[in-house]
């Protein structure tokens, strides 16, 4: 939905850089396919989300005003 993505983020770099290290993961998890490996990728996928959805602090001003 609009607004949910920090304005200053590039969206096509952003999703580039999520679908290589989407790749990455699944072809780490093809060789070792592991429940630690299956954990750290939930972890850097749900990291690298979060840090989408933070807003800077200029954007929380003119929102929250």
């Amino acid at each position: 939905a609009a607004g949910e993505v920090d304005p200053e983020v590039d969206p096509e770099r952003a999703a580039n850089e999520l679908l290589l290290i989407a790749h990455g993961l699944v072809l780490r998890q093809l060789q070792s396919p592991t429940p630690a490996n299956r954990e750290e990728a939930r972890e850097i996928l749900s990291e690298r989300f979060d840090r989408l959805a933070v807003k800077s602090p200029t954007v929380r001003r003119v929102q929250g005003r």
